[in-house]
């Protein structure tokens, strides 16, 4: 089952530099969802990795700095 994350920050917690960084960026964010889409196996399921998770800052309900985007992305990419 593929998966997509908006974002991945490890060092906000741990301090630590070993995992990778995926800044929080609305079009890199499509390009993963149109990747999870197109490695779809014959259940159409993709997985939205860390949902809402603001401790490793890869939440994707609302806030002030990048109001409703990345819950309109995922409705855009995976609507029926």
């Amino acid at each position: 089952m593929p998966s997509v994350s908006p974002s991945f920050n490890y060092y906000v917690v741990n301090g630590s530099y070993n995992s990778p960084i995926v800044e929080k960026d609305p079009d890199e964010f499509r390009k993963r969802c149109n990747v999870a889409k197109m490695n779809l196996g014959k259940t159409p399921l993709v997985f939205v990795e860390s949902l809402n998770n603001w401790q490793y800052e890869s939440q994707v309900e609302p806030a002030k700095s990048y109001g409703t985007t990345y819950l309109d992305i995922i409705k855009e990419q995976f609507k029926r």
